[in-house]
């Protein structure tokens, strides 16, 4: 079972390979990491920033520690969060689980000709 967590919003500068080697240290297996997606995007004030998916393709007891802090947030559940320090400055990434994107998307209704009438 894998499992993917998140960094919604990471500064531009952020790159996957520094993503890779946080979190194989924080795991203490670098071959954990299975795959790390990067998204670029754009806030409302057209800066740039990066979401990252990192995807384990086994839990240790790091990553259930890590989990269990993400689920213990008293926030809402789209909102729940821990940080993970990526530097000795004491800057952090806002870490939480990947949501599954279960929505369905509808299915267009076929394409059926009809007679437009002028309008008088």
């Amino acid at each position: 079972m894998a499992i993917t967590l998140c960094i919604a919003y990471a500064m531009d500068f952020c790159s996957e390979e520094q993503v890779r080697g946080v979190f194989g240290e924080l795991m203490g297996d670098h071959q954990n990491i299975s795959k790390v997606t990067t998204l670029q995007k754009t806030n409302y004030n057209g800066q740039s920033y990066k979401m990252f998916f990192i995807e384990f393709s086994k839990s240790n007891e790091t990553l259930t520690e890590l989990l269990a802090d993400i689920d213990s947030d008293p926030a809402e559940e789209e909102k729940r969060h821990t940080r993970v320090e990526y530097d000795a400055r004491g800057h952090f990434w806002k870490v939480s689980r990947a949501r599954k994107n279960d929505k369905e998307k509808p299915k267009p209704e076929a394409f059926k000709p009809r007679i437009l009438k002028r309008e008088e």
